[in-house]
């Protein structure tokens, strides 16, 4: 089972980060607007939110023109990947590598008889010895996308298998489609969906998933009641209510997407993947990538991803996030002293 390493680690360094390209988050906070609304909503602590945040379901049927049995809120992303596990427990499920570690480690909790396969030959598997598939789009920590009529033709080659999307990036990649708008026509897909990544409100642990009512129901009878706090459902509302406000600006995505790229470019030692996403995962030779994480933290106060541990990839491998073109320099600075 791959260990649980999650990028943003700054816990781990006493405060001293100043520059965080390990997490894969938006890098421009949301708009002062966004919390003074909040900060009017935290009376609702004061008593206890519906246990399966009945109010905020309803707002994301809507959102989604779906029916409120299709839609189940959860406490970030990560709590539907576990629930989605238990809720299939003992299945067989192929998940497509590199990926978000979670999908292996929530399988590996509930006793999935698992099988891996890398992406670039995801499209050409035939799934169908399998139960479940489990695949990250856009996918993290590579940027890799699959269209919308590549998932349908998948979901349609393979009608007993679960599909099971994980979209947390999808406001995150420049061109990316949902495969949302598959869920009225076929009952073999699931979507699991962020408030986290694009809103930049990681610690109030908010997603959702979309699915079957059938799938719906199985979660439901796994999970537990109240996991979804008051405050965070109150945050869910308001961005609903101001959503394009909200949304990352794709132009400046690509500008500062540009603005690191050129800078690493400057590097023989590294190779980068192509990505639209808000983050790139590099390739460095003859060198560790904890080696390098160690002395950016603690030399520079620059904090990166060691992508060691997602399945497929090695010691070499590191994921940086789009940043300001300030904290980009300083990451080029330090790189310039490191390979000398």
């Amino acid at each position: 089972m791959m260990e649980s390493c999650h990028g943003n680690d700054k816990y781990n360094y006493n405060g001293k980060i100043a520059a965080d390209f390990s997490s894969n988050v938006w890098c421009r906070p949301m708009p002062p607007f966004f919390f003074s609304e909040l900060q009017k909503m935290l009376v609702a602590i004061a008593d206890y939110p519906h246990p399966h945040a009945n109010d905020l379901t309803a707002f994301l049927t809507d959102f989604h023109q779906l029916e409120q049995e299709n839609v189940f809120v959860t406490n970030g992303s990560v709590e539907g990947i576990f629930l989605l596990a238990q809720a299939f427990a003992g299945e067989k499920s192929a998940i497509i590598y590199p990926c978000f570690s979670e999908y292996d480690m929530a399988c590996a909790r509930f006793d999935h008889q698992l099988s891996f396969f890398p992406n670039h030959q995801f499209l050409s598997v035939n799934f169908n010895a399998q139960n479940l598939v489990w695949l990250g789009n856009p996918n993290n920590p590579d940027g890799k996308t699959f269209s919308v009529s590549e998932i349908e033709n998948l979901l349609t080659a393979n009608p007993s298998v679960l599909f099971i999307i994980d979209e947390a990036f999808d406001h995150l990649c420049v061109g990316f489609e949902s495969s949302v708008q598959l869920l009225k026509r076929f009952e073999n897909l699931v979507i699991i969906r962020s408030f986290t990544k694009a809103f930049a409100i990681p610690g109030l642990r908010l997603g959702y998933v979309l699915a079957p009512a059938r799938i719906i129901d199985k979660i439901k009878k796994v999970s537990i009641p109240w996991s979804v706090n008051s405050l965070a459902i109150s945050a869910g509302k308001i961005i609903l209510k101001n959503y394009n406000a909200f949304l990352p600006d794709m132009s400046e995505l690509k500008k500062l997407a540009g603005y690191l790229l050129s800078g690493l470019a400057r590097f023989p030692q590294l190779s980068v993947t192509p990505s639209g996403c808000n983050f790139f995962l590099v390739k460095m030779e003859n060198r560790s990538a904890s080696e390098l994480k160690q002395y950016l933290a603690i030399q520079h106060r620059i904090l990166i991803r060691d992508a060691s541990n997602f399945r497929g990839l090695d010691e070499t491998y590191f994921r940086l996030s789009v940043q300001p073109e300030e904290s980009v320099d300083n990451l080029v600075h330090a790189l310039k002293l490191f390979f000398k």
